[in-house]
């Protein structure tokens, strides 16, 4: 099967073979959607990974090199990183494509290290895996992460079990929210409280959200973020309140500025109405490969209706904007797959129409959570 390499070097000898315009966004959204099928079907390989991960790190280096030394980046696409410093479309292409043969010359050398550096790289992820082993005994509850959120949030299937909402929103309204006398003020004191969390290097180290077509209903509505472990929980009681601090901060961290005005106003409309987030389908551990495997699927999927019927009476702008929100999906699970490599992974319900799917991920020093929901 062909690799992301060989792949850049067809669209290079023929472009109009795999674009209609010989553009570097364009060029970036058929290798992005290549590495995708690849990885799907399981003929991805180690340079599909390397690319996907480093080569925009790799533009901005040389960026820093041989252009603009102050350069920051701004943008996951490496289309939309060239554009910043090349204005001219067909000097942008031809410079991808000659950085791609930087790129992966210096993939081959790393290859290529010698035995004694390879065992180092063995012996440093043997620690790395004592580390975790180490934390996880540390943190884990008697029997699993999944035993964990099952104490936190429950199944509400049995008789007289709360559901998940109950418990986050009983989370907010004693721990968080307790000396408010109103639903207006519990949205202004939860307005305030959210903005707090998400500028607090102690509570959040990374979001991010999208949406890209829906595969089920209207949208595929992701969100995902990375959170520090405390240092350490010293009863049940304190796990699952973080947990349910966890979620809220997903539930509310992206809630526009004109819906907080609107909540504010709708004195009838409770906090606890926003937290629709009921388990249905179980609990269902997996590895993190196959948590990647699925939100990449869902990707395809995606794509696929997209490019059937996403396309039928649309504006081009919006167009344009949609093709970006896959490249920024993509770019989170890049994030996801390398960051949280090896974590412990469990899934909250499967996909469907109307239907909200949680996967929490438990990492050496963090916990990854993405909420992804698909709505009609």
């Amino acid at each position: 099967m062909m690799n992301v390499k060989e792949f850049i070097k067809a669209i290079q000898k023929h472009p109009k073979m795999f674009v209609h315009e010989v553009r570097t966004d364009y060029i970036e959204y058929m290798i992005s959607g290549f590495i995708c099928g690849n990885s799907i079907h399981k003929g991805a390989d180690n340079i599909d990974h390397h690319f996907r991960c480093y080569f925009d790190k790799f533009l901005v280096a040389w960026i820093r090199k041989n252009v603009d030394r102050k350069y920051e980046q701004q943008h996951f696409s490496w289309s939309q990183i060239l554009k910043d410093v090349i204005y001219d479309e067909t000097e942008a292409v031809e410079l991808f494509f000659h950085l791609c043969d930087k790129f992966f010359e210096e993939y081959e050398k790393r290859c290529m290290q010698s035995e004694s550096e390879e065992q180092e790289a063995a012996d440093e992820w043997g620690l790395r895996w004592r580390n975790l082993c180490q934390h996880e005994l540390a943190h884990a509850n008697p029997t699993s992460f999944k035993y964990d959120l099952e104490r936190a949030f429950g199944n509400g299937r049995e008789e007289h079990d709360e559901w998940w909402s109950s418990r986050v929103a009983r989370y907010l309204y004693e721990r968080e929210l307790a000396s408010c006398k109103s639903e207006t003020d519990r949205w202004r004191a939860l307005r305030a409280k959210v903005n707090g969390w998400l500028h607090s290097d102690s509570y959040i180290d990374w979001k991010e959200d999208t949406y890209i077509c829906g595969v089920y209903g209207w949208n595929v509505e992701l969100t995902a973020l990375r959170l520090p472990f405390p240092q350490q929980f010293r009863t049940d009681t304190e796990y699952d309140d973080w947990l349910y601090y966890v979620t809220a901060l997903v539930l509310f961290g992206c809630i526009s500025n004109d819906s907080w005005d609107r909540h504010t106003k709708e004195k009838d409309r409770s906090v606890d109405d926003w937290v629709e987030c009921y388990v249905e389908h179980g609990y269902f551990p997996m590895s993190s490969a196959q948590w990647i495997a699925e939100l990449r699927e869902l990707r395809w999927l995606s794509w696929e209706s997209w490019q059937k019927e996403g396309h039928v009476d649309t504006a081009p702008d919006y167009i344009i904007a949609m093709n970006e929100r896959y490249l920024v999906y993509d770019a989170i699970i890049d994030r996801l797959e390398c960051e949280a490599a090896g974590s412990e992974v469990v899934c909250i319900n499967k996909y469907g129409e109307n239907v909200v799917v949680w996967y929490f991920a438990r990492a050496t020093d963090s916990l990854f959570v993405v909420q992804v929901s698909d709505y009609k």
